[in-house]
């Protein structure tokens, strides 16, 4: 007996997990066999729905995935109803798998969903086409304008047929609202393990709706994520003359204290709005004339007093709010494991609600003014959060009330008051003298620095964390990818090079066996065969620039070749980043080789790495698993010999980006269109001055 590969389930899920969706679409009407086993992987994730290509206006674009979750809605009510009336019971009716609703048959295999309440919400109906009677046409051809019309006004109705379908034929079924549809989907998919609600209503008038997912949604996932619109985030209007406050900010709504009463000990990771103590309690709150059964109100409280074993990661967008913090207090209680916090800002509340945080790892903060920064460094100094030793400072700011800036005392004293462990993972906007100082510190115990702005990291501290520094696998100096000016550090040949002048090798560095990501410049290298600017200018005629030139014939290869074989050392790496767009879009302009005012690009890297053959580009084969290979706005002689090779001896390779493509004829951009035209495996994102 022969087996098929199909009979050993783990192979077929392999084979599954690397199937894009148009190829399990594809598997799934090779034949019966075929269909059983892939239809499942086809069902597991529901496609976005930004998406969907449509043949009618882009602003119809969802109303085709509403209509046909309404239909599967309604038509599961009314067989609903019909048993109800035949008195059979719909657990003890017998339905074959035909009659079922997609929903039905394909819901138990979805495990990941994302819905924004627009998805699911009506869209107004089109007018239809206004259809004129010829005015001119000849008598003995009457037939044929009416044929004419007949046919025009069928297409007319063919367009709009479906969205006439939103008139309930039957009348047996109230027309079902947002909530009503989302319920419906998540109750024809019990193995949902994932689900993020974006912009969704979050006023009390929904709280039934919430209730209903707290309990019987929450209990089962292991991911969930709302967000409400942001209409209901300024307020939240209640109905005239109800006694209610009008105008209540949704920080005070009880929904996101209802859902994070619904949290079970599955749960691993939780992204909610800001929980604040309301009015009263959610087990005694009054919604439309309803008030909470006794039991209902028990079984809230004992779900309350449930610890979330599992909860790893908690974010929360609460801003600065002066009402009671006591919600977060008890919840936090609940989260005896909870490792990742990630919150927008901190006010004088956090330091009581972060003494529940005992477990906490990682902290990451989105916002930062001086206040926040002295706060968190006050919490460290006094023994808080003693197993924090990750911290993520997205972005500073300076408030207009404040008249003291952040400085570089303030990032070295909250880094000098970490962890006595020591820091692990450290990811601030901007690094001085002083703060870089602190941070090499802790370089015995550095996993992770990544850092925007870099005005203090000079090439000697750099070189410093990669030499002392046993567990860091990522290091990132550049702020790649974004157009904000910034400051970048970089290193000197020489200093990265670290050649033992004794024995003419290179020195051994700490990190040789563990880096994974490195983003840095690498500068000083004389190049003699880059005599123009990008923009055609000769290199000597800029203003304020001078060109590096060699000590000895041969230079600027020597120190490339000792640069690749540095790099090579890192056996590891998956991203080698040495270039980003870091444009000053507004720069001082000059006139380009053609007479165009184009701005004077004086961050554009000349003195860097070449990565041509010629240069010694074949001494990094060893890097077999880089992935990402960056290499914006450098001066660089990657050409068709250069990416037919990478694409032959780094097989995991799947990113190169940075290529000039818009230079006719440049090496780079017949590269760029060799890899896009015969090496579909490696994606290049080319760079458009």
């Amino acid at each position: 007996m022969t087996l098929s590969i199909f009979d050993i389930p783990e192979v077929a899920d392999l084979i599954a997990s690397c199937l894009s969706p148009q190829d399990l679409a594809n598997c799934i009407r090779v034949n019966k066999t075929w269909n059983t086993i892939f239809v499942r992987y086809l069902w597991r994730t529901v496609p976005p729905l930004a998406v969907l290509k449509t043949t009618c206006e882009d602003r119809y674009g969802h109303e085709f995935f509403r209509l046909a979750i309404r239909d599967d809605y309604l038509s599961t009510q009314e067989q609903q109803q019909r048993d109800t009336i035949q008195g059979i019971s719909s657990g003890n009716s017998n339905k074959s798998s035909e009659s079922l609703s997609f929903l039905s048959r394909y819901g138990p295999w979805i495990r990941h969903l994302t819905l924004g309440q627009h998805h699911l919400k009506g869209r107004p109906k089109p007018q239809p086409p206004r259809i004129f009677q010829p005015t001119s046409a000849p008598f003995n051809n009457g037939e044929q304008a009416s044929a004419s019309l007949t046919t025009s006004a069928t297409a007319a109705i063919s367009f709009l047929s479906i969205f006439e379908t939103d008139v309930n034929p039957v009348g047996l079924v109230a027309e079902p609202i947002e909530q009503d549809l989302l319920l419906h989907i998540l109750n024809q998919c019990p193995n949902l393990t994932f689900l993020r609600l974006e912009s969704w209503e979050g006023g009390d008038e929904q709280l039934e709706f919430w209730k209903k997912i707290a309990r019987e949604v929450l209990p089962r996932l292991v991911e969930f994520s709302v967000k409400f619109s942001f209409s209901n985030l300024a307020s939240s209007r209640t109905g005239e003359g109800d006694g209610l406050e009008r105008n209540r900010p949704i920080t005070k709504s009880s929904a996101p204290r209802v859902l994070a009463t619904g949290c079970s000990g599955k749960l691993e990771r939780l992204q909610i709005p800001c929980i604040v103590q309301c009015e009263g309690s959610v087990s005694s709150t009054t919604i439309s004339g309803q008030v909470q059964s006794a039991e209902d109100a028990k079984k809230d409280v004992e779900k309350e007093e449930e610890l979330l074993i599992g909860l790893k990661f908690l974010g929360s967008s609460a801003l600065n709010d002066n009402g009671s913090w006591s919600g977060w207090k008890r919840f936090l209680k609940r989260c005896v494991n909870l490792e990742t916090l990630q919150i927008n800002t901190l006010d004088s509340g956090w330091s009581q609600v972060l003494e529940e945080c005992t477990f906490l790892k990682r902290l990451r903060i989105s916002l930062a003014d001086v206040s926040v920064i002295c706060l968190l460094t006050d919490i460290l100094r006094a023994g808080g959060l003693p197993n924090l030793d990750d911290i993520d400072i997205y972005c500073l700011f300076h408030r207009e009330s404040s008249n003291h800036p952040v400085t570089d005392d303030h990032i070295a004293s909250l880094l000098a008051a970490g962890n006595r462990k020591g820091w692990r993972n450290v990811q601030v906007p901007t690094l001085k003298t002083r703060s870089a100082e602190a941070l090499i510190q802790h370089c015995t115990t550095l996993e992770s620095v990544h850092v925007k702005n870099t005005p203090g990291l000079t090439s000697a501290i750099m070189r410093q964390i990669l030499t002392s520094s046993p567990r860091l696998h990522t290091f990132v100096v550049l702020d790649y990818g974004e157009y904000e000016p910034s400051i970048a550090s970089h290193f000197m040949a020489e200093d990265f090079i670290d050649l033992n002048p004794d024995t003419g090798v290179l020195r051994p560095w700490a990190c040789e066996s563990t880096l994974t990501v490195f983003s840095a410049k690498i500068l000083g290298i004389p190049r003699p065969d880059v005599t123009l600017t990008h923009y055609g200018l000769p290199r000597a005629d800029v203003r304020g620039v001078q060109v590096l030139q060699e000590t000895h014939p041969g230079q600027s290869h020597d120190l490339q070749v000792r640069i690749y074989e540095r790099l090579a050392r890192f056996a590891h790496l998956s991203t080698l980043g040495l270039g980003h767009d870091d444009r000053d879009t507004t720069g001082e302009e000059v006139e380009n080789a053609n007479g165009d005012c184009v701005l004077c690009d004086y961050d554009f890297q000349y003195e860097c790495l070449s990565f041509s053959m010629d240069s010694g580009l074949r001494i990094l084969e060893r890097l077999k698993e880089l992935k990402r290979l960056v290499v914006f706005r450098m001066a660089t002689r990657i050409g068709l010999e250069e990416v037919k090779w990478m694409s032959s001896v780094w097989p995991n390779m799947d990113r190169l980006e940075g290529l000039d493509a818009d230079t006719k004829g440049g090496e780079e951009a017949v590269a760029h269109t060799w890899l896009t035209e015969a090496c579909s495996r490696i994606k290049s994102l080319p760079w458009s001055p």
